[in-house]
């Protein structure tokens, strides 16, 4: 636990260090409502990274003769920082698998022809898969954020106290880095139904078509495939890498349990 000396002193240090280098990056009128109304809605300006350096100096040398805390926080920001990078992965692969399904589902429904309208079944297998397709895209780009926000949230200090937005709380952090963590795993999952949905859509039309399934169907969900797997390692990984960040700061949050979706007919994740 810091002091409450220290408390005082080094969000006051920050803060007079800090302020200076913050003003001269920050946008016109991202001073007062504006400001809180980011932090509110749980974005970190980039910027201010940069700012927070010269205080981040005064909170090492502050904290440098203070028990096992300090060495907490800094386990808990370094596992902060592997979870926004693995939230990150889960992201652009969750994108990819979107890509490839795409690339199939467009395929397939031009070789559908007349069935892709005719045949109800046929109609259906390409309006969920689209479906499904569209939710990963969004899902990707919700984990996109999460991961980005935690990014820039565990380069700043951690101390007892908010300081505005030049450093973070511990359960900030570790709501930061549960969210990308969530969000992460949803990428994921819908990575994976994205994908059933599109192989289900094979399945429909194989036995309806006289000609064999596209050449660029088959290699798009192979490439869908690898990425719907890496996506799904790298949410775990995200997800364990949050639950070290709350042990390691004694804080609370949702227990999350790794995502455990499979590809294929018999997928628990559809």
């Amino acid at each position: 636990m810091f002091s409450h000396k220290f408390s005082a002193l080094s969000v006051a240090a920050v803060l007079a260090i800090s302020a200076p280098l913050h003003a001269q990056t920050a946008p016109a009128g991202a001073a007062g409502a504006g400001a809180a109304t980011g932090a509110a809605a749980g974005t970190i300006s980039a910027g201010v990274v940069f700012g927070t350096v010269a205080g981040l100096a005064v909170i090492s040398a502050l904290t440098s003769g203070s028990s096992g805390s300090a060495v907490n926080v800094a386990a808990a920001t370094q596992s902060a920082g592997t979870a926004a990078t693995s939230a990150n992965v889960a992201s652009t692969q969750t994108l990819a698998v979107a890509t490839n399904v795409k690339t199939a589902i467009d395929a397939l429904a031009a070789a559908a022809g007349g069935l892709a309208t005719s045949n109800n079944t046929v109609k259906d297998a390409i309006a969920s898969a689209n479906t499904a397709q569209a939710a990963a895209v969004s899902a990707a780009s919700a984990a996109k954020t999460a991961a980005d926000n935690l990014a820039t949230a565990s380069a700043l200090p951690v101390v007892g106290v908010c300081a505005a937005v030049i450093s973070c709380t511990r359960a900030e952090l570790t709501s930061l880095t549960e969210r990308a963590a969530t969000t992460a795993k949803a990428a994921s999952d819908a990575a994976i139904i994205a994908y059933n949905k599109t192989a289900d859509l094979v399945k429909v039309l194989q036995p309806l078509l006289t000609v064999p399934i596209p050449a660029p169907v088959t290699s798009a969900l192979a490439t869908a495939l690898t990425s719907a797997e890496a996506a799904q390692t790298a949410s775990n990984t995200t997800i364990a890498n949050y639950e070290t960040v709350k042990s390691t700061l004694g804080t609370t949050g949702t227990t999350l349990t790794a995502s455990t979706g499979t590809t294929g007919t018999t997928g628990t994740v559809r």
